[in-house]
């Protein structure tokens, strides 16, 4: 049964792989005379008034889209089954290229393997059909013999390299909508990583801009200088293309492109995010710009509203928060419910909007939470960085104070919206027998919850899960280390020691209030035990706010773009089939030869529109009354039986609920506190690899861009050095914008 499932979820790998290889093909063939002339044939064969495109468009462009995207579901669930069967038997050292980085330092940062053969694909694909198609239209020209009233052909040279910029610009435009849709089935089945997706949007989204640069700049020279016709750029023709949507859409990319560059988009988040909602504004005047063009990236833009939609119907529903808890660090834990149906994985993020702060504005965070934890709760730690995350600071102190001085009634009424969750479902880390855990600051988030599932499936005596793990642990403030006692490894797991060997490695790298001095006065780098260190620095009160029990706690909805694949594959399948019918019957019964563009672009835009709320949203009706159907179901049945059975998850307060940080005392964590310095990453990795020799080794990061570069950089020493007999796979784990 284990060979079957993957050998299937292996055909459909391939098969999913060449069709996305058919999708590239189009823009090779399509320069080249030969090429050209099949494709040519293929239109005169599929000429389809009820989709009104060249049938080669479709077959090329649209439909492998619509087949990857369904089949991706039914691999998802193989994948699934796979990895339930899976054994993790011991392999010799090998490396993964494709996960390797191969560029510590570049302008586009550091890159994998993966990354580099995704640029390398896009930019040749780009290239070779920009060159190809403009150096035979520039031959043709030259071969053209000129008579009167022809443009002089420096003139026609020009107009053809800036339609071919422009025609290039599609390529990227297309693919960019894949990246940003949180809930895409290509990346959950790929497995890309969200700072990856996000990275690829980028440089998708760059490179679309500076084609469609290229191709305005080009334009305003040939109609200013070679027609010397300047007021045609501001036409807006009912024909063929509309000048002036493009300048819109232009100018609203522009836009985007300047607050997305990292530096302003790290200093003016806000900025960048407000700004960034032009998307629609884009996407609106591109439409109008070339509405025969629409074919090309129909499918990817309706999987994008789609996830849009699932998003929306999500974060309508506002979570109650069961108990919020202000660290002495500052850092918040905020902790929710969830039905027992949503699934969640240990590297899940959420995105989370606080109406009380903001009505707008997104941020992810990390899961710290387990799904075996059997609780139905999901907790997150937040850390009061920028101006959002200190104006919810300020909410959770001020709730306190109104509390202490009476004015508060318990429990206080602090909501959220939720989307997701999203992120990696492979538990990836599992299959290593060793794991090499690197956080800095509040990056430590998704290893508290990697940390929680290993503990848990060693107290369930689960096979073939990591039983060496080595947390080395960065912070500037000594008191952001008090993160670290929300987790009780001997509550989890009482007797954890006789399986799982956890090593901890903390450090403090500001300078603390000298204790020791050497013979010359000056400041000895020091050290201290965890314990002891805890008690010094991180031995003041936590602040707690409980809101409603769990009972009669609203809980996240289960209705999202990674739930339950059977619902979200005919979701998906619904909303492409609605889509075809309507555009059909406007093709068939309105739009003729002689129809405007700005109308067919109303049209398209109206059928996308209607797709998504009507023939996606429809499903989403059936899935919710399949739900309420089910509850119903359920408890009829538990009180036919004449008791409702005891449950934690429903039963128990926030107030009831055990924190983790309620330890007996002593700290569960064992090491010495190095104060004053930062690792020293050579040689703490030259002992692990001696220490791991022979094996696979996980090595997961959390943490700042300098600290990723300089782990990265020993891993990939230690991976391709002749004298090492091991392998440091590296993992980067981050969940920012």
């Amino acid at each position: 049964m284990a060979a079957s499932t993957r050998g299937a979820s292996s055909a459909l790998q391939v098969f999913m792989c060449l069709a996305g290889i058919w999708w590239y093909l189009y823009w090779i063939l399509l320069p080249t005379h030969s090429g050209r002339a099949w494709l040519n044939k293929i239109a005169s064969h599929t000429q389809w008034k009820f989709l009104g495109a060249r049938g080669s468009v479709v077959f090329f462009q649209t439909l492998p889209v619509c087949i990857i995207a369904l089949l991706t579901y039914i691999a998802l669930e193989l994948r699934k089954r796979s990895l339930r069967t899976q054994s993790g038997a011991v392999e010799k050292p090998k490396v993964n290229v494709w996960t390797l980085p191969i560029l510590l330092q570049s302008p586009l940062g550091m890159l994998t393997l993966a990354d580099v053969v995704f640029i390398f694909v896009n930019l040749f694909v780009v290239v070779f059909y920009f060159t190809k198609s403009t150096v035979d239209k520039v031959r043709e020209i030259d071969e053209m013999i000129m008579t009167p009233g022809i443009p002089a052909k420096w003139k026609l040279k020009l107009e053809a390299v800036a339609l071919r910029f422009g025609v290039a610009a599609v390529i990227p435009f297309a693919l960019l909508w894949f990246p940003v849709s949180r809930g895409s089935p290509i990346l959950r089945f790929t497995g890309v990583p969200f700072e990856r997706a996000v990275k690829y949007h980028t440089w998708l989204g760059m490179l679309t801009i500076w084609l469609l640069a290229a191709h305005g700049l080009c334009f305003i020279v040939f109609f200013s200088f070679g027609l010397h016709e300047p007021k045609i750029i501001l036409h807006w023709h009912g024909q063929g293309v509309a000048i002036v949507p493009g300048w819109i859409a232009l100018a609203a990319g522009l836009m985007m492109f300047v607050t997305a560059l990292e530096r302003v988009r790290r200093k003016s988040f806000d900025i960048f995010f407000t700004v960034h909602h032009l998307y629609l504004v884009f996407l609106v005047f591109f439409v109008f710009h070339v509405a025969a063009f629409v074919h090309y990236y129909v499918a990817p833009v309706l999987l994008f509203f789609l996830d849009r939609f699932f998003r929306m119907v999500q974060s309508r529903r506002k979570v109650d928060v069961l108990s919020a808890r202000i660290l002495p660090s500052g850092a918040m834990e905020l902790k929710f419910s969830k039905p027992s149906s949503l699934n969640y994985y240990p590297l899940s993020f959420l995105y989370v909007l606080f109406p009380s702060v903001s009505r707008f504005e997104w941020h992810p965070f990390s899961v710290a939470s387990s799904p075996l934890d059997d609780t139905n709760q999901i907790s997150i730690y937040i850390k009061p960085l920028g101006g959002y995350t200190k104006n919810l600071h300020s909410v959770l102190v001020n709730s306190n104070k109104s509390k202490e001085a009476g004015m508060l009634v318990c429990p206080f009424s602090f909501k959220l919206a939720l989307e997701g969750p999203y992120g990696d479902e492979s538990s990836f880390y599992l299959k290593y027998r060793s794991l090499v855990l690197v956080a800095g600051g509040i990056g430590i988030t998704p290893f508290l919850a990697i940390l929680r599932d290993i503990l848990h499936r060693h107290r369930l005596k689960e096979q073939d899960v990591p039983c060496n793990i080595q947390l080395i642990y960065c912070v500037r403030n000594p008191k952001e280390m008090c993160i670290l006692d929300t987790l009780n490894l001997h509550e989890l797991c009482p007797n954890y020691a006789d399986s799982l060997n956890i090593v901890f490695h903390p450090f403090v790298t500001s300078q603390i209030k000298p204790q020791n001095y050497n013979a010359d006065g000056q400041v000895e780098i020091s050290s201290s035990s965890y314990e002891d260190f805890s008690y010094i620095n991180m031995n003041e009160p936590v602040i707690e706010v409980l809101g409603k029990p769990v009972s009669e706690a609203e809980p996240m909805s289960v209705i999202h773009a990674t739930g339950q694949s059977r619902w979200v594959a005919t979701t998906v399948f619904s909303t492409m089939i609605g889509f075809f019918i309507l555009w059909g019957i406007f093709n068939v019964t309105v739009i003729d030869e002689n129809y405007p563009n700005y109308g067919k672009a109303l049209l398209f835009l109206a059928c996308v529109f209607l797709a998504v709320v009507v023939f996606g949203g429809g499903v989403m009706i059936l899935w919710s009354m399949s739900i309420k159907s089910l509850y119903h179901k359920r408890h009829n049945k538990v009180i036919s039986k004449g008791s409702l059975p005891s449950s934690p998850a429903i039963e128990m307060t926030a107030n009831s609920q055990a924190t983790d940080s309620d330890t007996q005392g002593a700290s569960p964590w064992l090491g010495n506190v190095t104060l004053g310095r930062r690792p020293d990453w050579k040689d703490m990795f030259e002992q692990i690899a001696k220490q791991y020799a022979g094996q696979n080794v996980g090595v997961l990061v959390s943490g700042g861009s300098k600290m990723a570069a300089d782990v990265a950089r020993e891993c990939k020493q230690h991976s391709l050095s002749r004298n090492s007999n091991v392998v440091l796979h590296y993992h980067s784990v981050s969940f920012e914008l």
